[in-house]
């Protein structure tokens, strides 16, 4: 197996991502405006891929629990070379009294800019998380199992402080290094 996931001996690449998301203006912690770059370099074909999005959080208020955490904002990607308006919502449960067992239940739904009748897309996943602080000395990881339910798929994802690995049980999986 390929580490890109497709099986082909002739597709070995590499492929290295710069992710930056700065954070702005924040009043009393219930939003926060975030721009994030992200961009990929195959060293194969020297072609590179670019993502940017900016998006407004709203945090959880006493009043309102309702949600962890909502994103809504506008994101591009040069692969399909466009742009993507969208919302987002988590609601986080505690499983464990010290909170590094939950459960996640993530929703959202992006549509296109110009076309906004034709391309819609939705997204929910239902995550099992476990947080292991100091699994060695300045290391922590944490493990998930999830289950995506518009496309009816299992997953998985060990994650270090740079490190992750992603797998979807079956024949892909990835590994990718945070620089």
């Amino acid at each position: 197996m390929c580490p890109n996931g497709d099986g082909d001996a002739q597709s070995h690449s590499s492929t290295t991502i710069r992710r930056k998301a700065k954070p702005a203006h924040s009043r009393l912690n219930i939003l926060e405006q975030v721009l994030t770059l992200k961009g990929r370099l195959d060293t194969s074909n020297g072609k590179w891929q670019g993502d940017i999005k900016l998006r407004k959080k709203f945090f959880a208020d006493s009043k309102f629990p309702l949600f962890t955490r909502a994103d809504v904002g506008a994101s591009y990607s040069t692969k399909s070379d466009e742009v993507l308006y969208g919302l987002k919502a988590k609601k986080c449960i505690e499983l464990s009294p010290d909170g590094l067992l939950s459960l996640d239940v993530k929703g959202g739904y992006q549509m296109a800019a110009a076309l906004p009748t034709t391309k819609k897309v939705w997204d929910c996943r239902v995550e099992l998380s476990q947080k292991v602080f100091n699994f060695t000395e300045d290391q922590d990881v944490k493990v998930k199992l999830g289950y995506d339910v518009a496309t009816r798929k299992p997953y998985g994802q060990i994650r270090e402080n740079n490190w992750t690995l992603n797998t979807d049980f079956r024949k892909k999986f990835s590994l990718n290094y945070d620089l």
